[in-house]
């Protein structure tokens, strides 16, 4: 599995008509098993990207390239089940649904890909049990702290075994000890699953843990520099 950006680029169109450019993206590349860290000031289009490469937002100019697939060339249905198949999104505002128990937020991944049922409960089960969540099966997000619904998340996230796992901003809400857990776990079970890590950051101690640390503005500079 890759990632190939080309040309890639995004614009959003302010009420009063002014267009603003938030990502100008000549080239892309990241392979299985790379474990990257962007960073970016605030408003570079770090989570834009993120939600591009997720198929989530369609970018108004440019190519998407994962595992060999024009992503874009794709219906939206079809991209909703390619991404279930194949990537594994945390969001920093966890999207938790809060009527569902943490069981069942992880297990509604799991459908989405059209994994059954008796599977999905027991890569759950043994999912939340190593986020250290498995007395929290059902209970639902109100009821949990900060910290144990990013590990929902998260849970959530890889229950699909995907090849490719982006986490936005995955340890912004939760103090050092827990944001170094998570951290870890997700450093671990990429490494495990050998698939690609992307993982948007402004901590500099989170930058800290990864070999790869690339910045967005310098991506887009050097780039273009070289075409």
């Amino acid at each position: 599995m890759s990632i190939e950006l080309s040309n890639l680029r995004k614009e959003w169109e302010h009420p009063s008509g002014v267009r603003r450019t938030v990502i100008d993206l000549p080239r892309f590349l990241a392979q299985q098993g790379d474990r990257i860290c962007l960073v970016g000031h605030s408003g570079s289009g770090k989570t834009t990207l993120l939600n591009i490469i997720a198929g989530i937002v369609r970018p108004t100019a440019g190519s998407v390239i994962i595992g060999g697939q024009d992503l874009f060339a794709l219906g939206e249905s079809q991209r909703d089940f390619f991404r279930a198949q194949n990537i594994g999104y945390v969001f920093q505002t966890f999207n938790l649904l809060q009527s569902l128990t943490a069981m069942e937020n992880v297990m509604i991944a799991a459908s989405f890909a059209g994994m059954g049922l008796k599977e999905a409960r027991t890569q759950g089960t043994e999912l939340l049990s190593r986020v250290g969540l498995s007395h929290q099966n059902d209970t639902k997000p109100a009821k949990m702290s900060v910290g144990e619904q990013q590990r929902v998340a998260i849970a959530r996230a890889l229950i699909n075994k995907p090849q490719i796992v982006l986490a936005d901003e995955p340890t912004a809400n939760l103090d050092q000890e827990n944001g170094t857990e998570v951290l870890e776990l997700l450093k671990e079970t990429t490494v495990e699953a050998n698939s690609i890590l992307l993982l948007v950051t402004h901590d500099l101690e989170v930058q800290n843990r990864f070999d790869d640390v690339r910045i967005l503005a310098e991506i887009s500079h050097d780039a273009a520099s070289t075409d």
